[in-house]
Formats: structure tokens, C-alpha cells, sequence
């Protein structure tokens, strides 16, 4: 395999890493009735095995990791009793008796490993699971012969492992928090630091080193006894603010940019540490501790949460897109907010304003501000339409913001932003938040616009963008009476999934299509995950897994003369250039050409023209869409041809 070989990537091993080679590449094959890749001669084996220790089978703790994976909806049931998985061999030494066949996990990997492992059996076989301390002795034996032998990679794998155990055997913990999870570099932070020892075991803690300050106690603990110092310090050499390690470099295509080999892989950034020196019984050991922000819930109770660096100011500006119709001489509103994250003084808030491509800056100043913990502070300012006369159609704003005053000439440029779900750590990133300006070639027909909220998107808030006037509707605005004032109604993804009263509205809703209205449906899924609960068109469809994932992938206009691609704008090609993650997901399939029209052919490279992305029923006096483009990802995204796209399929012509 060329991933051996050291030649093949040399100039991608110049950060510590080295080569590996699998023993063998196995095709997990499958049988869903319909579609069977099982044979009886495939490699198989048993899945479905308790384990007492853990008091569940494989099969229940399969199923409840795939039901963590909330964001895709995967909650299955827990699966018991005989189960079997057959493998096929695609490259290597095919296995006989087990996946693992010739793969040496044993000691004797290491140099001079084996007495280890009679060590360890001796240590295994004395084990007493009401006195687990009584192992200590035994386990620092093999510490002292592991740390004989020869480094390698290994070594230091089971050396933590070992002291991992040790740790366990002896009842210690540690613990570092913080009392707020944002640390301000350049701030006095207290970590408080806490260990205790839950058996007889002589300890001692000698000292914590906290980046390069050095924290000295060499105190011995008593059984049981908490100890608990606070460590004050300032985070301030070389600090920078908490980025995801694959957010610290701009995306490339299709991929994230790491520089360094080594975090690959890693689920999260190396935390702020503080490493505990501990010395028990004589063995001495550097116990590495996150600093996590400690908080108590009065309905989850103690809850730990990653600490991060961030600036004392975010900057945040509202809306997200600003669009001008090409030629509109209009201004719009822009709104900053300042977030502080203590108590702070501004003596001249100053916010600077600055267009990407250089046409336009703007400084505007506020004066003395003052926040609390957690204030918002919101300034507003107009922005014209300069592009205009501009040959380009887009550009971009972003802000930086000077509190002057005790805070000198520092600026602050970054957003925060954090991911907080109850299964997972707190991911928070830092960000340049920026607003988009588009002069477009833009016109609409119409002006009254429903739109039903699906399950997240913002579309809405485009909508408005475009000029139109939006209602948010709810289930009990899915009337005729209260439908026939909209000149199109729009719902949002996956709006009849998450919504079990559209199945109710189904008679309304066609009747308004049939009166003259336009209803488009953005795209829905139906599978074992996400079903439809009732009808959604006049006529006959079903919903397909079908997708076109590469975003700069072939167009055709299967019928040019349609009204979708000439009224009130003339869509071209060049409409489609610049779309964002896909152009269409969820197809509609089973359409009777009698019935439906469809004007748009699209291609993923190498694979064969799918037509269901669009998909327009006329019906009575008025018409029935249904979409699959990603126009929720394009709008936000500031893609033109999205948004000249979609007036066009707001405008569709009444019958």
C-alpha cells in the first residue's frame, strides 16, 4: 500500500509522524433484503455477546451510540441476543479465526515486554476488588521496568495507561476549574485547584505547573481529605483566542487546512492544562488536568464544561446580507452589537467599518459606554449603496472596535460563537463576522409572501432582503380565507416533517393553489428517520435520496422558453456560478410528465442527469413547486443567481 511507504509522502513527514501499514482491508458486507452482499464463504463473526462486566450486549451499546448522533436524528432501539457480520477480504492476509489474525497486541511487541506481562498476570491475579489500592505496590514494579526499556511509541501509550490505573487503584482525583468559562488574556484568573486521596497509599502533592508559573505545596495528603488551593495567574504569554484546531487556517476546497499533522484526528483542541506532580508510593507521576469552567444546575447538578481564551469585546452586526437592486440609490440599516464579557468602560467607543474590496470605510463614534457582565451594546449606521456603477455585483463589510480609555490602542475585530448540546463538550470558536452587500440585477413580481418556518433556516430573513413583505405563518394561519392574500406561500426544509398539523392543511392549502396561488415547497425527506405524515401536491410523487453534491457541477435548461428562466429575470448560466455545499438534495421521483414540468437537468461529475430538483405543477389557476436546491444555503451564502432564481419561481404566471 502506498501509505507504507516513507518515499510516497516524504514532504508530509515533517512533524514527528511516521508510517503504518494495515494488515488487511475487510468490505463489511450487508443484507437489506432488497440488496444482499452475503455469501456463506465470506469471514464471519459473532456480534451479539454480553458482556458481564458491563451488564449489556454489543448490540445495546451499539445502539445507543448511534442514538448520540442527534443532529441526523439516528435513535434506534437496542438490539439483543445472536448476531452475526460478514466480512470480505479486499486487501491483505485474509483472517481465519478473527479480524485481529497476525496483528500482535501483546507485549512482546515492546523490547524486553514479555516479563512485563508476567508482571502485570501476577498483578491481575492478586487483584482484590474491595482493597484495589493493595495493586500499587504491584504496578509500580512495572513502572520501574517499563521505564528501563527503550522509547518508542508504545512505551509511552501504556505508560499513561499504567499511571491511568494507578491513579484509579490509589482513589485520586484532581480537578482544575475556573468560575466563568471565558479566561481574558492579559486578566488575573483564579484556578482553583483541588486533589484528594481515598486510600492509605502514602501521597504527596508536590506542585502544579500552570503553562510556565509553577504552583510548589509539597504537602502529603491525609485519607480522604480534600486538598484545595487557588492558583491566581495571568494567561498572557503567547495566549491566543480558543479556535477549533481545523478553523485556524481558511477552508480549502472541500477540506479543512491543518498545518499540523499531529492534531489530525483529534476529536478536540489540546485543552489549557494544568499538570499536577504527585509523588505515590515513590512513584512519581505528572498528572495532566483540562481546566474546565465548573458550574452547578439546579436541574443537572455539577456540570463541567471546557474553558476557553477570548477577548474582554465581541463584535457582532446585524443583518447578515444587505441588498441593493442594482441601481437603487437606498440606504440600509446596519446594526453592531458590542458584546462585553465583564464589567468594562469604553471612554470613545469607536467602530470602524471596512468594505473587502475597498469601496467604502466608514468611522463612527459613541462615546463613554459602560457594561455589566454580559451587556450588549447595539450602535446603528446607514450604508449606502456603493457599488453602485461598480462592476462588481458583491462584496463584503467588516468591523473592528476600539474602547480607548484604560484599554490604550488595543482593537477588537472577532465574534464568538459556541455549540452547546447536553452529549457533547461546549465547542466555542472565534470568528471575523462580516456583512455581505449585493447590488443584483434583481426584480420581483409579487409582494405578499407566507412563509412557514421548517426546521431552521433563513430564508425568511432573504426574502425580506428582496423587498418582499414576509408573514410568518403558523397552524392556524393554514386557511384558505387567510391564504388567498399571499402571492406566494413558501415552506421551509423540512417543514412537513417536523410539522404534523401540514397533513391537516393539505385541502387549504391546494385550494389556494387552485385559486391562483403559488405554493413552493423546499425540500422534505421520507425514510425510517424522517417521514412524511401526510400529502404535499395535487398530484402524485414520492421523495428520493437523490442529491447533486458538487456545487460547481453541469446545468442544463431542459425548457429555456419556461417562465422559470425568463420572468422577471433571465436566468443564465452564469447564475449558477459561485453556489455554496451542493446545488440540490431530496429529489422528487415518480412524475408523470402529463403533470409535471421540469425544467432542470443537473450532473454530478460521472454520474447520470437527474431532473427531480425542480419540479413544477400547474394546477388550476395557479402552480405547485417543489424544490430540492439549496436555496437555504445559497441565499445566506449572498449567491446572486439564487436569489434572481427564486423571485422567478415566486413569479410564476397564474393560469
Amino acid at each position: 500500500m502506498a501509505a507504507f511507504n516513507a518515499n510516497e509522502f516524504a514532504s508530509q513527514l515533517g512533524q514527528g509522524v511516521s508510517v503504518w501499514q494495515a494488515k488487511r482491508m475487510m468490505w463489511n458486507t450487508f443484507n437489506f433484503g432488497s440488496a444482499n452482499t452475503i455469501d456463506s464463504t465470506q469471514f464471519s463473526l459473532e456480534v451479539g455477546q454480553y458482556e458481564t462486566l458491563l451488564g449489556k450486549s454489543i448490540g445495546e451499546l451499539a445502539g445507543e451510540s448511534r442514538s448520540q448522533h442527534k443532529s441526523q436524528g439516528f435513535g434506534v432501539s437496542r438490539q439483543r441476543g445472536e448476531s452475526r457480520e460478514f466480512f470480505t477480504t479486499i486487501k491483505g492476509e485474509a483472517p481465519k479465526t478473527s479480524l485481529m489474525d497476525g496483528v500482535n497486541t501483546t507485549w512482546s511487541r515492546l523490547e524486553g515486554g514479555k516479563e512485563i506481562d508476567a508482571m502485570l498476570n501476577e498483578v491481575i491475579a492478586k487483584y482484590d476488588i474491595n482493597n484495589p489500592a493493595a495493586s500499587v505496590r504491584g504496578l509500580r514494579k512495572v513502572v520501574a521496568r517499563l521505564q528501563a526499556l527503550p522509547t518508542s511509541v508504545w512505551k509511552q501509550v501504556k505508560m499513561d495507561e499504567l499511571q491511568t490505573v494507578i491513579l484509579h487503584c490509589a482513589g485520586i482525583y484532581t480537578e482544575a476549574t475556573v468560575s466563568q468559562p471565558g479566561i481574558i488574556p492579559f486578566d488575573t484568573t483564579t484556578v482553583s485547584l483541588s486533589i484528594i486521596s481515598r486510600s492509605d497509599i502514602p501521597v504527596t502533592m508536590k506542585k502544579v505547573m500552570i503553562g510556565d508559573e509553577a504552583f510548589v505545596y509539597n504537602s502529603d495528603l491525609r485519607n480522604n481529605s480534600l486538598f484545595r488551593k487557588d492558583a491566581k495567574m495571568v494567561f498572557n504569554n503567547g495566549v491566543m483566542e480558543t479556535q477549533p484546531y481545523w478553523l485556524r487556517e481558511p477552508m480549502e476546497t472541500g477540506s479543512f487546512n491543518v498545518k499540523d499533522q499531529r492534531m489530525i484526528g483529534r476529536a478536540e483542541n489540546t485543552p489549557l492544562t494544568a499538570s499536577f506532580y504527585i509523588m505515590i508510593d515513590s512513584i512519581e507521576m505528572q498528572v495532566s488536568q483540562p481546566i474546565q469552567y465548573r458550574y452547578v444546575d439546579p436541574v443537572k447538578a455539577e456540570q463541567y464544561q471546557p474553558a476557553y481564551i477570548t477577548s474582554q469585546f465581541a463584535l457582532f452586526s446585524s443583518p447578515g446580507i444587505i441588498l441593493f437592486k442594482n441601481g437603487q440609490k437606498d440606504s440600509a440599516t446596519l446594526q453592531i452589537n458590542v458584546s462585553g464579557l465583564k464589567k468594562a468602560e469604553a471612554a470613545s467607543a469607536l467602530v470602524s467599518i471596512t468594505s473587502a474590496g475597498g469601496f467604502y470605510n466608514q468611522n463612527f463614534q459613541k462615546g463613554r459606554v459602560i457594561w455589566n457582565g454580559g451587556d450588549v451594546y447595539t450602535m446603528q449606521t446607514k450604508i449606502p449603496n456603493y457599488l453602485i456603477g461598480k462592476k462588481q455585483q458583491t462584496d463584503a463589510l467588516d468591523f473592528s472596535f476600539k474602547p480607548g480609555g484604560s484599554f490604550g490602542d488595543a482593537e477588537f475585530f472577532n465574534a464568538k460563537r459556541s455549540i452547546e448540546y447536553d452529549h457533547i463538550p461546549t465547542q466555542t470558536w472565534h470568528y471575523r463576522d462580516e456583512v455581505k452587500v449585493l447590488n443584483l440585477d434583481l426584480k420581483t413580481d409579487g409582494k405578499r409572501i407566507g412563509y412557514l418556518p421548517g426546521a431552521g433556516d433563513k430564508v425568511m430573513a432573504s426574502l425580506v432582503q428582496m423587498g418582499y413583505e414576509v408573514t410568518e405563518l403558523k397552524a392556524e394561519d393554514l386557511k384558505y380565507n387567510k391564504l388567498k392574500g399571499f402571492d406566494a406561500v413558501i415552506t421551509g426544509v423540512r417543514a412537513y416533517n417536523v410539522h404534523d398539523y401540514l397533513a391537516n392543511a393539505y385541502d387549504d392549502l391546494m385550494m389556494y393553489v387552485k385559486n391562483g396561488g403559488n405554493l413552493v415547497v423546499q425540500y422534505n425527506t421520507n425514510n425510517f428517520i424522517s417521514q412524511l405524515k401526510g400529502r404535499i401536491a395535487p398530484y402524485s410523487f414520492s421523495l428520493g435520496r437523490t442529491r447533486i453534491t458538487d456545487e460547481n457541477s453541469k446545468v442544463n435548461m431542459l425548457l429555456p422558453n419556461h417562465p422559470v428562466f425568463n420572468y422577471p429575470n433571465k436566468i443564465s448560466m452564469s447564475d449558477f456560478d459561485g453556489w455554496v455545499q451542493e446545488r440540490s438534495i431530496y429529489h422528487a421521483e415518480g412524475l408523470d410528465a402529463t403533470q409535471w414540468q421540469l425544467p432542470l437537468g443537473l450532473t454530478d461529475p460521472g454520474e447520470s442527469e437527474q431532473i427531480g430538483s425542480l419540479a413544477i405543477a400547474p394546477y388550476g389557476k395557479g402552480n405547485f413547486v417543489y424544490t430540492g436546491l439549496v436555496f437555504f444555503r445559497e441565499l445566506p451564502a449572498g449567491v446572486p443567481g439564487a436569489y434572481r432564481l427564486l423571485a422567478n419561481i415566486l413569479a410564476l404566471p397564474r393560469h
